[in-house]
C-alpha cells in the first residue's frame, strides 16, 4: 500500500474517517521521492517510526 495519507489529529484521537489520500505511487522509492517534494513543513506531525525520511543522507536528489 505504498500511499501517503493525511489524517487529522483530534484532541481525543486520530479521526480515520477524515483522513484523505495525498498521493499515490507504484513503488517506495516514489512515495519517499513524493513526501520528500512535500517537504518536512507540510506535516504537523510524523510517526517517529518514519522520521528518518527527513534525514539527509536518505534524501533523493
Amino acid at each position: 500500500m505504498n500511499s501517503i495519507t493525511r489524517t487529522p489529529i483530534e484532541a481525543d484521537g486520530l479521526d480515520g474517517s477524515g483522513s484523505r489520500h495525498i498521493d499515490r505511487k507504484r513503488t517506495e522509492g516514489q512515495v519517499l521521492e513524493s513526501v520528500q517534494q512535500l517537504g518536512s513543513g507540510y506535516f504537523d506531525w510524523v510517526h517517529p517510526r518514519y522520521r528518518w525520511v527527513f534525514d539527509p543522507e536518505y534524501m533523493i536528489e
